[in-house]
């Protein structure tokens, strides 16, 4: 598995989201609850290091820039860190959305993905 500037706790983002759309508090707690609701789940549910110390977890590799300003780069480490079996790949100067992008992080993840799979690269992109 493979996760790209991911969040590591979905519920303090949503002060961020809120704070970017001009919500008071109100909203965003309405909001939190509306999403709770939809998804039939809490929001702790969806702490990322959490749930990597409660269930069996694949090979991962967490892909995070420093300089990322909209998912801090801390939270991929937390990740790393509590998952049993990961890697993680800190880029510099590439922030959120170039990331995607760079030819070193491609090949990378390729590279984490064939030796995961026992797939030749071209397999891995391909699919």
């Amino acid at each position: 598995m493979v996760l790209i500037a991911p969040l590591a706790h979905p519920l303090p983002y949503s002060h961020a989201f809120a704070e970017r759309l001009g919500f008071g508090e109100r909203i965003r707690t309405r909001l939190v609850a509306r999403i709770e609701r939809r998804v039939g789940l809490p929001m702790s549910h969806f702490d990322v290091p959490g749930v990597a110390r409660q269930v069996a977890t694949p090979k991962l590799l967490v892909v995070h820039d420093r300089d990322d300003r909209e998912t801090s780069w801390s939270d991929g480490r937390a990740i790393a860190r509590a998952w049993p079996d990961a890697r993680l790949l800190t880029t510099t100067r590439l922030g959120h959305r170039r990331i995607l992008h760079d030819p070193e992080v491609v090949a990378q993840v390729v590279g984490f993905l064939r030796d995961a799979t026992g797939t030749n690269a071209s397999e891995v992109v391909a699919s």
